[in-house]
């Protein structure tokens, strides 16, 4: 690998902007899908059973510790920025010989994180072995559901006020967006989930591949401007080096904060949606009469529609939804 001899050659600010930033969405997209995952297998069984559980805690806890080792490494990262810094000001106030030390320091700091990385891209196939393990048995309950949920007449249930007249709706659009939002939160894609867990854990791997790399380029870098320490003119690697870092500070502390939050949640267990049977549904008759049934089929007619409809702050409430 060439030495960077100008800004051009120089990382820029933006190789390591996309890693991190792809990192975070990774790391936050894995807890995410495996919650939901959790869900879709809890609402397919009817249950979460204790074996069930346990399997989900397992898998949750591998990668809680994935993400605390990848949480240290970029706490790491941003201890030699700090350095970086301090070389700055090194460079104009101290003696080559303090300078010399100081970079062999750095390059040794560097090389740990390079050390730390490879060993979690090596491990990253590991962490994902309980994950693996079940990962046929979960497809096959969703799959083969002993519960069948019609989300999509459910959710209808609550929107379609006057299906049969042909009238606009009583909701507001954003009420729509809201309860749309919930019955997806609560009644997931199970079998989508899995595909984007398995995208979001792929897209972790690949990240650290390319963290890696760029703490590598680092480490060359100061192993040149270590080599260039007794040439007459100073590299310009010094001062390259500690405009990009001041750059990267602050993209690094935006990572270390949001991998910590996903750290912490991680490890909520999921929970089941209300039994869809206590549900109260509105539907019409062929007159335009509102009658109200719920999902087991009992019925109580002669109740006007508009009226049936007084129970949408209690449903909005359930979702956590209050009005101003």
């Amino acid at each position: 690998m060439s030495s960077p001899k100008n800004n051009q050659d120089f990382p820029s600010s933006t190789d390591l902007d996309p890693v991190l930033a792809g990192l975070n969405a990774s790391i936050e997209r894995a807890m995410v899908s495996l919650y939901s995952i959790e869900v879709a297998t809890i609402n397919a069984n009817g249950e979460n059973p204790p074996h069930q559980v346990k399997r989900f805690t397992e898998i949750r806890h591998a990668l809680k510790e994935q993400w605390e080792a990848i949480l240290g490494l970029v706490r790491k990262c941003h201890s030699f920025g700090a350095d970086v810094g301090l070389l700055r000001t090194a460079v104009a106030n101290e003696s080559k010989e303090d300078i010399r030390e100081f970079l062999k320091e750095m390059v040794s700091k560097c090389d740990q994180c390079i050390t730390e990385a490879k060993a979690l891209e090596q491990g990253h196939s590991g962490v994902l072995s309980a994950y693996k393990t079940h990962r046929n048995e979960f497809k096959g309950q969703l799959d083969h559901p002993k519960v069948v949920i019609d989300v999509v007449s459910l959710r209808n249930a609550y929107t379609d006020t006057e299906p049969h007249r042909g009238g606009s709706s009583n909701w507001h659009g954003g009420e729509h967006e809201l309860v749309a939002d919930s019955f997806k939160s609560l009644y997931p894609d199970g079998k989508q989930a899995i595909n984007d867990f398995e995208t979001s854990t792929h897209g972790i791997y690949q990240q650290l591949q390319t963290l890696r790399r760029f703490l590598e380029a680092q480490s060359h870098i100061c192993s040149q401007c270590l080599a260039e320490l007794d040439k007459p003119k100073p590299s310009l690697n010094f001062h390259n080096l500690a405009s990009q870092w001041a750059v990267y500070q602050t993209i690094i502390m935006e990572s270390i904060t949001s991998i910590a939050k996903v750290c912490d949640a991680i490890l909520v267990q999921a929970v089941a949606p209300p039994p869809p049977k206590r549900v109260q549904a509105l539907e019409y008759n062929q007159r335009g009469e509102g009658q109200t049934s719920n999902l087991n089929g009992d019925s109580h007619e002669g109740v006007e529609a508009k009226d049936s409809w007084n129970c949408l702050p209690h449903i909005l409430s359930f979702f956590g939804y209050r009005k101003p």
